[in-house]
């Protein structure tokens, strides 16, 4: 049942909304609001989500596009087709129909901090209170009659910088309740890209410090990253052919299988991937096996929120037959060890 006062409905429908999306408690939801002119945000940006996704550490933010139905460059014949590379590393697309302006405003009530064009949309999160900031020229109409032009600048290399100064503006949660409907109905609609699917391969950054190590995780499907540090992981769910043939790791997560089989997967997917050192495939509910492609074996211990980033840790320690190391992270971390499979 809704909670019976606005404030509270306003957090639990927000809440809602975001569950409904998949983004965490601890992550930062980035919505882009486009009109379909070519003046508005995506007609003059159109790499800008590649561009967050590609900038953003995939565990600690989300982003997402609430689009006019209209917006369709390129002869993309739907919006689905001309985000797929994008949808691949994690995008989540607020999918236009019938009602597509509730859906996007759906979205835009999940989110931490919007960037727009001071169109409708824009206008809509500024009023919902959320930090909201624009890349283009023109100006929003705050609730108190006065206008603003919030200074984003797309282009230069501090987009990440940008991105995170506006997510640190105090957000008024309260200043939802006059906005959102007193009814579900409105926000029930919300429908994503069927497209949408999590990200199944990733670049990894690793950083050892005074017996801690922390990690970030950047979605890299088909984004070119040459100049960027870390190693390539591919989860073993991955279907894109580039992506598995240049994983320095190939990870199976998700289902844990028996030891044998387990093996059986490791030596299969090491003969098909041409530089993948090793593979790392969940036994337990905390206990993967790492077969490297050397023929040796180990056995790796967390807690499974933190298998994604295990594998990768062992990589860049150099590969150790024995480790043990203290995992830090926002959402929290634990203890990983590394010892010879018995």
């Amino acid at each position: 049942m809704s909670p019976s006062t606005s404030e509270p409905q306003s957090r639990w429908l927000r809440d809602a909304r975001r569950r409904d999306l998949g983004v965490e408690p601890h992550q930062q939801l980035i919505v882009l609001a486009s009109g379909a002119d070519e003046r508005s945000l995506l007609s003059l940006h159109p790499t800008l989500p590649e561009r967050l996704l590609a900038d953003l550490p995939m565990d600690d933010y989300r982003v997402a596009v609430a689009p006019d139905p209209g917006l369709l460059p390129g002869g993309h014949h739907s919006l689905e087709m001309w985000m797929w590379t994008a949808i691949g590393n994690g995008l989540l697309v607020a999918r236009p129909g019938e009602d597509w302006e509730a859906t996007a405003r759906a979205v835009i009530a999940a989110a931490d901090a919007v960037i727009g064009d001071g169109g409708a949309l824009t206008r809509y999160a500024a009023s919902l209170g959320i930090p909201t900031a624009q890349a283009t020229a023109a100006w929003i109409d705050t609730p108190t009659g006065e206008q603003r032009r919030p200074e984003f600048i797309v282009d230069g290399d501090r987009l990440l910088a940008r991105v995170r100064s506006l997510c640190a503006t105090q957000t008024r949660p309260g200043d939802l309740a006059p906005a959102v409907p007193d009814t579900v109905q409105e926000l029930d609609d919300l429908a994503l890209a069927p497209q949408y699917r999590p990200t199944l391969s990733w670049r990894c950054e690793i950083q050892f410090g005074r017996g801690v190590v922390s990690w970030r995780r950047f979605p890299a499907q088909e984004i070119p990253w040459p100049d960027r540090s870390g190693h390539f992981v591919a989860d073993a769910r991955c279907l894109s052919v580039r992506a598995r043939d240049r994983a320095d790791l190939l990870i199976h997560h998700h289902d844990p299988l028996p030891e044998a089989e387990a093996r059986e997967e490791a030596q299969i997917q090491l003969r098909y991937s041409p530089i993948a050192q090793a593979m790392a495939v969940r036994t337990s509910n905390d206990e993967m096996l790492l077969s490297t492609r050397a023929g040796q074996n180990l056995r790796l211990r967390c807690r499974p929120e933190l298998f994604a980033a295990a594998a990768s840790v062992w990589l860049a320690a150099g590969q150790p037959e024995i480790g043990v190391w203290e995992l830090v992270r926002s959402s929290g971390g634990g203890p990983l060890s590394v010892q010879a499979w018995d």
